[in-house]
């Protein structure tokens, strides 16, 4: 079941910093659709500040092709592991999908930033407001994830001209 809570300029620390506000929160158990999307009930949120290998995109490891996009999708769904999940709106995106910083504990980091971490996501270039770039520098130095690949950045691969914000 999906609870939609609108907050009135209501603003955790982590998005005070960033200076962006909320304009709505959604929670639920969500489906996974990808490494930066998901679906609560027909309300597909997209994860604010990050982008993940496509579904069909393939990477190389080891000599071999590898479905990275479908990883980044297991990752995330790995990280979620059927919990309740809470969802800082804040804003739509072009396609219409809500964005937004989403949470399984608010006492840890965003699930956006551990796909960052884990070297499943780059940051995109709106995301320097939460210093994504650094979590993305390390899991680079110590080749976490799509990092030990060889691989075409997500927006590349769509054929966007959207570049990497680190």
């Amino acid at each position: 079941m999906v609870i939609v809570t609108f907050l009135t300029l209501l603003i955790n620390p982590l998005i005070h910093q960033a200076q962006c506000r909320v304009l709505h929160q959604i929670s639920g158990e969500p489906m996974v659709v990808d490494g930066d999307t998901l679906n609560f009930n027909g309300t597909y949120v997209r994860l604010w500040g990050i982008d993940a290998p496509e579904l069909r995109q393939t990477c190389i490891l080891n000599n071999q092709s590898y479905f990275c996009g479908q990883k980044a999708k297991h990752i995330l769904a790995e990280l979620i592991n059927y919990q309740l999940i809470t969802c800082d709106i804040l804003n739509k995106d072009r396609y219409g999908r809500l964005v937004g910083l989403c949470f399984v504990n608010k006492n840890q980091p965003s699930l956006n930033q551990q796909m960052i971490e884990m070297g499943w996501a780059f940051a995109a270039y709106h995301s320097k407001k939460l210093n994504f770039c650094d979590p993305q520098t390390i899991a680079k130095k110590n080749l976490q994830g799509i990092w030990a690949m060889q691989f075409t950045y997500p927006w590349e691969f769509r054929g966007s001209r959207i570049k990497n914000w680190c």
